[in-house]
Parts: C-alpha cells; structure tokens; sequence
C-alpha cells in the first residue's frame, strides 16, 4: 500500500513495485489508508508524512492504537529530525 497524496509520486512508486510483480493499492491519505487497511491486509505500507487532513505521523499513531502491525517505510522530502524522532515510536521499519 503507497499512501500519498501526490498523484506522480504514486505512479512512480506503483510502476517500479508492479513491474516487480507487487499488486498496490494507492489511499491519497490517511483516514482511507486505514478505512482499507483492515480488508487488504497490506504486506508493506510505504507513508508519505506530509500530509493535508491526516499525517503521517498521526496515521502510525492510529494504525498501532488498532493493533496492526504491518511493516511501514516512510518517505519525506523533509529532513526534519523531529518527524523521525515522532515516528520512531510507531514501529518503522525504514526512513527514505
């Protein structure tokens, strides 16, 4: 599952994940990644942080509150220290 909500960074990511024979599922944001998280058991989520309505760090917080512990790698265009440091607590898997 690549949760963003920039269209091209969606492509991109499901291009070179479905050539690898990968199916992906795209949410544009937080509160639909969740709402189909439950039915399609996602092995991996790849989560972009910044985020209008729901961010990145508020979905790990949501995603682990309801016990789900799929994999998460987040990716962000910001070096923000303090964005890691806040999702570090949610049990990431990797940092882009």
């Amino acid at each position: 599952m690549v949760i963003d909500d920039q269209p091209g960074v969606r492509f991109l990511i499901q291009e070179a994940l479905r050539e690898a024979g990968y199916p992906i599922t795209q949410p544009r944001e937080g509160k639909e990644a969740l709402e189909k998280i439950a039915s399609e058991a996602p092995d991996l989520v790849i989560l972009d942080m910044e985020m209008p309505g729901m961010s990145g760090v508020e979905f790990l917080r949501e995603l682990r509150k309801r016990s789900f512990t799929v994999p998460v790698v987040v990716m962000t265009a910001y070096s923000e220290l303090e964005i890691a440091k806040q999702a570090s607590k949610y049990m990431v898997s990797c940092f882009l």
